[in-house]
């Protein structure tokens, strides 16, 4: 009875864990694909306005990335997006942190998803 008791509690601690760890990485692989589709539509806004990499643009990029990281309930600040632009490519980079309180421990996940994506060329 006892044995199957602490099989019982080893259990659910598992699956606990696994839970909150599992949302943690949920997010992540949401963000993954949400930068993804930022840089996307950077390019192909770079590609229609032929002006190169303005300020606007840079902008108008976090601001959606910000947008669509509150829709998968993750709280990114602007100071952690970097964009880095070079002369035939930019680096999109976020990076946060998430708090998983377990049972009496609280650990802290460093996340960060980059994107490189080459600049389109003039025609």
């Amino acid at each position: 009875m006892i044995r199957r008791l602490f099989w019982i509690v080893v259990l659910g601690a598992l699956v606990y864990v696994g839970v909150k760890v599992g949302y943690a990485y949920y997010q992540y692989f949401q963000m993954v694909v949400v930068v993804d589709e930022v840089a996307d539509g950077a390019v192909a806004q770079l590609s229609r306005q032929r002006r190169g990499f303005t300020r606007e643009i840079q902008e108008g990029m976090v601001d959606n990335l910000l947008k669509r990281a509150a829709e998968v309930n993750l709280t990114l600040e602007p100071r952690n997006i970097a964009i880095e632009v070079e002369q035939t490519a930019f680096t999109l980079t976020a990076r946060w942190t998430t708090d998983l309180p377990l049972i009496g421990y609280t650990h802290r996940f460093r996340f960060e998803v980059e994107k490189r994506q080459p600049l389109p060329t003039a025609r």
